[in-house]
């Protein structure tokens, strides 16, 4: 397609205006921010940027790789760090403005994929509202998995659409590999391909070929998942301290003194430090691990009604519903505590943020309902990555940034209530 007969379509037009905006909003949101104090090893972006340095060094296969807590859950965002390095130098401008392309490639595969399942119009609503959503953008200039985790995600899923819609294995195997590389940047997406067999069997129902596919699928992705499990076990070193494991998430989680809320590194150093396990890290897994046990035991013996709130009303509300601006780097209070301080610039970004959220999931929901109504099978998908990523979260530390990767999909169904809605008769 030439550029002619490009900017003739006027969903063409509208998705390149709408990702001009996007870089531009993006470009000044970066030169507004500070760059992160790679010098303050406590932080998630300091531990990846010096990860990728240890990559760099020719560590990647060394225990020196796991001194900074995030190369053995995280490695796929050191090493995507360590090629921007490789190519572009040490400095944090080039790897923030491939970020920012990588939102608006994102947004681009939203387009394809609204058009793909619905139509141009529900493609170029969902990459407008998720190129110029503010957390998107927040995120975009910080160094933190969210951003290509969301774009690995959204490939992948955009690789699986094509195969429900055009039956290509090829789509299919392409769709399995990315959602392996997205779980070793992120690994909340270990247990998804079960929900994408689900789906495939669903769709059309149990045949020897949907069987096979479901196993080329299950390869592709574990040929990746096997070969970095590997690299990780030969890595760990159990003598490094860790500020959280699976075992402290779960016991965080499931404690009800604290709502199942992270109440901050130093909380957890006291800790550590009075359960006497502060420089053991093998020890403080067994410890945490049985102590989790133990909350969840009590819990369900004494205080089962509190314990079902935590999870089933509490916790999804906290992920949600809550008001705080996802990433920005506000401070952590409630919005009755940013009122008796008299924050005002905090005050109105959390209510215009709230409003715009809640906006976004009532017309999620008309959304939701319609597919319901119409041919709902081949567009499973939306519907099952939020109530994934909620159901694996509710069991451990459950807060709003966990379940940002979902906002993309969220933003497809919303794009579809959108149309419906307004759409011209």
């Amino acid at each position: 397609m030439n550029l002619k007969n490009l900017f003739k379509n006027k969903y063409n037009r509208s998705l390149i205006i709408i990702l001009f905006i996007s870089f531009l909003i993006n470009i000044l949101w970066m030169f507004s921010f500070p760059n992160v104090n790679l010098l303050d090893k406590t932080t998630d972006e300091a531990g990846y940027y010096n990860n990728a340095t240890e990559i760099l060094k020719g560590n990647f296969f060394s225990k020196e790789m796991y001194a900074n807590n995030k190369s053995l859950l995280s490695v796929g965002y050191p090493l995507y760090i360590s090629f921007i390095r490789l190519l572009f130098g040490d400095n944090l401008i080039p790897i923030k403005i491939s970020q920012i392309f990588l939102v608006l490639i994102g947004a681009y595969l939203l387009f394809k994929i609204g058009d793909l399942l619905f139509n141009k119009r529900i493609g170029v609503i969902a990459a407008g509202i998720y190129s110029l959503y503010p957390t998107i953008l927040n995120y975009s200039h910080k160094i933190l998995t969210e951003t290509i985790f969301i774009f690995l995600l959204i490939l992948s899923i955009y690789f699986f659409c094509k195969y429900i819609k055009l039956d290509n294995i090829y789509s299919l195997i392409f769709s399995g590999f990315l959602l392996a590389i997205a779980t070793i940047v992120r690994q909340i997406t270990l247990l998804f391909p079960i929900v994408i067999v689900s789906i495939l069997l669903i769709d059309e129902g149990i045949s020897r070929k949907k069987l096979m596919h479901s196993f080329v699928f299950l390869i592709s992705f574990l040929a990746v998942i096997v070969f970095f499990t590997l690299r990780n076990n030969y890595v760990k070193d159990d003598s490094v301290q860790v500020v959280m494991s699976l075992s402290g998430m779960i016991y965080v989680g499931n404690n009800l003194e604290t709502n199942g809320t992270w109440m901050g590194k130093d909380y957890y150093e006291k800790l550590y430090k009075e359960l006497g396990v502060n420089e053991n890290i093998s020890k403080r897994r067994k410890l945490l691990h049985k102590m989790a046990i133990e909350n969840i035991k009590d819990n369900l013996k004494n205080h089962p009604w509190e314990y079902f709130k935590l999870l089933f009303i509490k916790k999804p509300l906290h992920m949600w519903a809550k008001t705080n601006v996802v990433g920005f780097g506000f401070p952590n209070r409630r919005f009755k505590d940013d009122i008796k301080q008299k924050d005002y610039f905090v005050i109105i970004v959390k209510t215009i943020s709230a409003f715009l959220f809640a906006g976004l999931l009532v017309f999620a929901l008309i959304g939701f309902f319609y597919i319901l109504k119409s041919t709902w099978k081949d567009k499973l998908i939306f519907i099952s990555i939020p109530l994934y990523f909620t159901a694996v979260l509710i069991p451990i530390l459950a807060i709003q940034r966990y379940v940002v990767p979902t906002y993309p999909f969220i933003f497809v169904l919303s794009a579809v209530g959108i149309d419906k809605i307004f759409r011209k008769r």
